[in-house]
């Protein structure tokens, strides 16, 4: 199996875009912006809120992965331009995080609302860390 393709990676770059990423999560899923109508939406408790370190960390090493595949596309898919690079995070946020989301909850059965709250904030992640690595 070739990996060469990441070599032309600048992995600080995806590092400081995934905590860029990463970040604003805390303050997404406060009480302050969605957090209280997101734990009602998906039955999440105050109790497991507290409990939610280990998530966290996973969490940052998916977004992670993310990052590094958003990278790839960024970085091989056109010559660099910020908006450009916008479209394409659009794109992939809404192909590879709402669709799938999407899909999974007509299972769940669980609300539109809890949907949006969480598949737009990984749409503004992407964003985020492509402008980022675009412009590092």
């Amino acid at each position: 199996m070739d990996f060469s393709i990441f070599a032309s990676l600048d992995f600080t770059a995806i590092i400081v875009a995934s905590i860029a990423y990463w970040m604003p999560g805390m303050l997404w899923y406060t009480s302050f912006l969605f957090g209280k109508v997101w734990a009602v939406e998906v039955g999440f408790s105050e109790a497991a809120r507290k409990k939610m370190t280990i998530s966290m960390i996973l969490s940052f090493v998916a977004m992670f992965l993310s990052c590094t595949v958003l990278a790839l596309f960024v970085t091989h898919l056109t010559a660099p331009d910020i908006l450009r690079e916008v479209k394409i995070a659009l794109a992939a946020g809404f192909a590879f995080t709402f669709i799938p989301m999407w899909i999974a909850r007509q299972y769940q059965q669980s609300s539109l609302m809890a949907l949006f709250i969480d598949a737009f904030y990984h749409i503004c992640g992407y964003v985020l860390a492509s402008v980022i690595i675009t412009t590092w």
